[in-house]
């Protein structure tokens, strides 16, 4: 993991190795402590990637066993996650396209993760429950907001969160 918490010279190496479909393999499919590490190892590489090496992360599907190992009970592994979350979410900020949805968020929704990312606000730990609110107030939206159609909207076989007006009710013709 050492390797990815480099320079972006050095993360384009490994990604440029093919070293990054491995490591998520590992994550995905490996004992506990092995994901732990491949978790660190992604997670460094968010740290100094440019927006285009993060691009790369994602299109290699980094977010699936991201998702999974977020549920998991150890709390600096999920914090860890959450960070490299930030940091995945930040760079997709300047990709968004003209509606403005960011790609990541766009792929994490895809994935299951909002669902994972809105339960870890229950956490006992208090860091998890302040990483994940956080990134459901920068880069979700809460449920109010996509309420009242100010949450992300997702089109071509995605959800549109859009409020839609349906004219007043008449209860008893009154």
């Amino acid at each position: 993991s050492n390797v990815t918490a480099g320079t972006t010279q050095q993360i384009q190496q490994v990604i440029a190795n093919g070293i990054i479909p491995v490591v998520l393999n590992m994550l995905q499919n490996d004992d506990f402590e092995v994901r732990k590490e491949a978790a660190w190892c992604i997670s460094n590489a968010t740290c100094n990637a440019t927006p285009e090496q993060i691009s790369q992360l994602a299109q290699m599907g980094c977010l699936v066993p991201m998702i999974a190992m977020m549920q998991s009970h150890d709390t600096k592994v999920v914090r860890v996650l959450l960070e490299a979350l930030g940091h995945i979410f930040k760079a997709g900020v300047g990709l968004s396209d003209d509606q403005g949805n960011n790609p990541f968020v766009v792929m994490f929704s895809h994935a299951g993760g909002i669902d994972v990312l809105e339960s870890l606000q229950m956490s006992q730990s208090q860091r998890v429950y302040s990483l994940a609110s956080k990134l459901i107030e920068d880069y979700i939206g809460t449920e109010d907001e996509v309420a009242e159609g100010e949450g992300p909207a997702m089109d071509e076989g995605g959800f549109n969160f859009q409020a839609q007006s349906f004219g007043q009710f008449n209860f008893g013709g009154q």
